[in-house]
Order: C-alpha cells, then structure tokens, then sequence
C-alpha cells in the first residue's frame, strides 16, 4: 500500500492558495502577480517570487511606482514578473511593536506545532537564538503553542482547502485570528 501525498494535480500554490483564501476572507490581505494589474491592492506592499521559499525581494514599498521600478529592477536581475507576487502587507504586531510568526507541520490528519517566533521587525524568521531576550520573554507563550496546538483545526481546514497532504504552514495572528503566509511542501 502507497500513500501519495501532495498530489500535483490538486495542489494549489502560494499565490492561487493566498487569493482563494482572500476571496473567502480567510486572510485579510490580497495578492496580484508582478505582471499582471496590482494596483487594487492596498499600500504598502512588498514582492516575493510565486513559488520559492526566500521571504521578500524588495523592501515595503508605499507607492505603485516604487512598486514598478522594483519589478523592472527585479527583471534586471533576471526574474520574470510571472514567477514574482505583489503582496499587501499586515501589521501582525502586538500593542509593544513584537511582530509573531508561527509554524506547523501537517502529515496527513496530523498537525504538530513547530514553532512561534517573535521579533521586533515585520520580517519575522526562525533565526533567532533560543537565548535571545526577546524570545526569553515570550518562552510561556512558546511553550503553551507547542503544549496546546491552538489553530490544529484551521491549519486542516486549510491545508484541505489547497490540497495539501504534507507541508509546514507558515502563519502569524492578526488580532488572534491566524493569517497564513505561505505552505512550504519541502
């Protein structure tokens, strides 16, 4: 017996799981792609490539034509707008100014928590030293993420929603209402 996970043909990707979940008012913020119309999008704003796992290409940006001399910039580079989203930001941070980020795994039925970060910018990664002040302040909430598992059933609901049997979900909370980045399949 086989168990095929991530079937390609049922999977949607980052920016067609991002805009589906927009639609349905799952996340509060939109995408577009770089090569198409993004000017409904609200300011400010930021680019990262479709379907890689790097963070952001570009700093935020709080004006359209900043966003074009960055897309012609990027195209410079050697990236394609069709393979580059433009994405509105959220502020996620807390009334001190910590921004969060939290990870979970999913296999199958299962979510195991992975991770909640804090940081005191809005590009939140996991790179942080377990002794970082910081995250020293913030360990019972980290440990009560871990213990408690609180968004198990959202993270389903939405790994079904994008067809998605294995991954990591990479999510933040907006007013403790979770808001999912990205779902990283490797």
């Amino acid at each position: 017996y086989l168990k095929l996970f991530n079937d390609p043909g049922k999977v949607l990707l980052r920016y067609d799981l991002l805009k589906k979940m927009h639609f349905l008012g799952m996340n509060k913020f939109n995408v577009a792609r770089a090569s198409g119309p993004f000017e409904h999008l609200h300011l400010p704003v930021f680019i990262r490539e479709a379907n890689r796992h790097k963070g952001p290409l570009t700093k935020l940006m709080h004006s359209f034509p900043e966003v074009h001399k960055h897309i012609r910039l990027l195209k410079l580079l050697g990236y394609s707008p069709s393979d580059l989203v433009v994405i509105e930001y959220i502020d996620v941070s807390d009334a001190s100014g910590i921004y969060n980020k939290c990870s979970a795994f999913v296999l199958g039925d299962t979510v195991m928590p992975r991770y909640l970060n804090y940081k005191r910018n809005w590009m939140v990664k996991s790179d942080l030293a377990p002794n970082d002040e910081l995250m020293q302040s913030k360990q019972q909430d980290v440990e009560k993420y871990m213990k408690d598992n609180p968004h198990a059933e959202w993270i389903q609901k939405i790994f079904e929603l994008a067809g998605i049997t294995y991954g990591r979900a990479d999510y933040s909370l907006l007013n403790y209402e979770p808001q999912l980045w990205e779902i990283n399949l490797n």
